[in-house]
């Protein structure tokens, strides 16, 4: 069962009416939707319901904070869904690359369900279109600063407007968080609510101040408020109160918790761990974890499992403060460590999960006890590490940029994150100097080989092979001259694609690159059996094998189902059959549904060739599913032509012929020949 609520509000109090308004949406409408003004409390009350009404809910709970008003990374239906589908059980591997596609298996999934779906924070009806289940067994509880009358016409939403507390809720919230003492001064408390406007979030941070503060009289902490008001400019966001509360905590912290938090207020991505909180404070773990806890207790952020983020309101606080009193050159400092600790750690956790060359060429000391921890914290940070390549690009870092282009190539490339692939390679193209644009040119010319553009990826990386061969880099050179090889492989360039590999061998060889080294022998492999040499094909795909194997690369299951294949031409089958399944469990493995299309496809044939084309069926299907849903165009239409050669085999020529067909659309749209 899915349960993704963050936890409860603590000393939750009030909203009684408003609470007991979400209980009767329950099997009346779909969609419940709290609006009110930043700061209102509009979370606190979904969360604090959402645990309150989980009962009702028996086959879970999803929450996603959409991020809808933060002006730099909003999270996308793409994102959300992969999460949803993700805590609903479904393998990375088995999630569509599509958004419409992932939206109709979520729905698929939910139909039937009783669940209750909190989508915090949303900006626009079409940021949830796509989230909601269309299903009457599951309730939707939306939160957002816009009133939204396209939901509530469109989508049979009601709408809850969430006001500021009442003078009595507020009294309540101040009695419950600070204690008696508030009776002492009942003018005081009187101003201390005024000046917090009645606004939950203000609310919680004068009672920390107060309780920090325990022997000044309340009388003077509203003379201090007071003071700093006067003097204190409007937030873009928010009540004229709220800038005044949040001064007033800021102004108490030491100057380095102060200087952490404007520099949390222009952090780019959603959320952040303590080590990369410890590079932006320029500071050691153990110390920024101090800095945090000291934040965290003022509320200023919220940390919850080793998770540090901000309410919006703050962050635009803080990142107004860090322009006010942060020198540029302080924050160019900042954000320099900034990046080259998301540099450092994402070449180490890429280097452990997918190795390039020998562990002799590792950057520094290890920082993941395994490949799995290291792909864990990939995945955990992707979002962020994305944003974080973004800012850079639009301040004036482009070559950082380009490093994590480099970097994440292999990362996202292995998990057929093929959007975030393409933004960041894109951001990267767009703020490089052109002169340095080489590798980034080559790894986009990777994406647009994925999604069968072979014509648009030889472009890329002839511009590519043109600068590595301005330059003098024979490595780069060697690696754009495989990539050559491998695009006339699929354009069925056979003879072109032998003579650029083999120049690209003899160049990888003198400069020591093993992996490259062993992708263009995997890509000769395949030229040579496309022109009927199987032998000297067998030869380069053992070398790639050995190559492979001796750098821990994960590259050898592709490989295994090549030799497979080779063998099933030449009549081998047993190995033929051996080589298919144990090249689909490591695939499976390692969970990289971009080679398992290819695989699955290839042991179809390998069982079509030993006379079992029934059996060959649904590996193909299963292919072009997994083809489908990562947009691979090249897999899509090798299932179909093998589909259409099963089911010939089988005398059913009207489901042959739809295949066929769907194949020779596929091969029109790529520029490739018919298999």
């Amino acid at each position: 069962m899915a349960g993704q609520l963050p936890p409860n509000v603590s000393a939750f109090t009030g909203r009684v009416d408003a609470v007991a308004g979400l209980d009767d949406l329950v099997g009346t409408v779909p969609v419940g939707l709290i609006t009110g003004t930043a700061g209102v409390g509009k979370t606190a009350l979904a969360i604090h319901w959402a645990h309150r009404a989980r009962d009702r809910f028996r086959d879970g709970q999803l929450y996603a904070n959409l991020r809808g008003y933060d002006p730099d990374l909003p999270a996308t239906p793409a994102e959300v869904l992969n999460r949803f589908l993700a805590a609903l059980g479904v393998a990375g591997r088995d999630i569509p690359a599509e958004v419409e596609e992932r939206a109709s298996m979520f729905r698929a999934l939910v139909a039937g369900r009783r669940m209750l779906l909190v989508l915090d924070n949303a900006s626009s009806v079409e940021q949830l279109r796509l989230l909601l289940p269309g299903t009457p067994s599951c309730f939707v509880l939306v939160t957002s600063r816009d009133s939204m009358p396209e939901l509530v016409a469109g989508y049979c939403a009601r709408r809850l407007e969430l006001d500021v507390l009442t003078s009595g809720e507020a009294m309540a919230l101040l009695r419950t968080l600070v204690g008696a003492r508030l009776d002492a001064d009942p003018d005081a408390t009187a101003d201390l609510v005024r000046h917090c406007a009645r606004l939950p979030l203000a609310l919680r941070i004068v009672a920390e101040l107060a309780n920090r503060r325990s022997t000044t009289p309340l009388a003077e902490l509203v003379l201090e408020l007071d003071d700093r008001r006067r003097r204190l400019t409007v937030l873009r966001a928010g009540p004229t109160a709220v800038p005044a509360v949040f001064s007033w905590t800021y102004r108490q912290l030491p100057a380095q918790a102060a200087q952490l938090f404007r520099r949390l207020g222009w952090y780019p991505g959603p959320d952040i761990d303590l080590p990369a909180t410890a590079a932006l404070g320029r500071v050691g773990v153990h110390e920024a974890g101090e800095l945090v806890a000291m934040l965290g207790r003022a509320h200023l952020v919220q940390v919850d499992n080793g998770r540090i983020t901000m309410h919006d309101l703050l962050r635009d606080y803080a990142a107004d403060l860090a322009t006010t009193q942060d020198s540029a050159a302080d924050r160019s400092a900042a954000l320099s460590a900034l990046l080259d600790h998301h540099l450092i750690t994402a070449a180490r956790a890429i280097d452990l999960y997918a190795p390039y060359e020998p562990a002799s060429s590792r950057v520094g000391p290890a920082a993941f006890a395994d490949p799995a921890a290291a792909l864990a914290w990939l995945d955990t940070e992707r979002a962020n590490l994305i944003a974080v390549a973004l800012y850079a690009a639009d301040h004036g870092r482009p070559d950082h940029t380009a490093q994590l282009s480099r970097i994440l190539f292999r990362y996202l490339d292995l998990s057929a994150h093929y959007d975030d692939e393409a933004l960041l390679h894109t951001a990267a193209l767009r703020t490089v100097d052109p002169r340095d644009a080489m590798p980034v040119l080559g790894n986009y010319g990777a994406v647009l080989w994925r999604r069968g553009r072979y014509h648009d990826a030889l472009a890329h990386w002839q511009r590519a092979l043109e600068q590595a061969r301005h330059i003098g880099s024979r490595h780069h050179e060697a690696r754009m001259l495989g990539n050559l090889c491998t695009v006339h492989v699929r354009l069925g360039n056979y003879q072109l694609a032998l003579t650029l590999g083999r120049r690209a061998i003899a160049l990888l060889h003198d400069v020591q690159a093993h992996y490259g080294e062993g992708i263009i022998l995997e890509s000769l492999g395949l030229a040579c059996r496309k022109l009927g040499r199987h032998e000297d094909a067998l030869g380069h795909y053992h070398q790639a094998l050995a190559t492979f194997r001796r750098i821990g690369a994960r590259h050898e299951g592709d490989v295994l189902s090549n030799i497979g294949l080779t063998y099933a031409e030449l009549g081998y089958h047993q190995e033929a059959q051996y080589h298919q399944h144990e090249a689909l469990a490591i695939i499976r493995q390692f969970d990289q549904p971009q080679y398992e299309a290819e695989v699955r496809n290839n042991l179809g044939i390998t069982l079509r060739l030993a006379g079992s084309p029934q059996q060959a069926i649904p590996h193909h299907r299963h292919a072009l599913t997994i083809a489908t849903r990562l947009g691979d165009r090249y897999e899509q239409a090798r299932a179909h032509e093998e589909l259409a050669r099963a089911h010939t085999a089988l005398a059913d020529p009207h489901t042959a012929h739809h295949h066929h067909n769907q194949a020779r659309a596929l091969h029109t749209a790529m520029g490739t020949p018919p298999r």
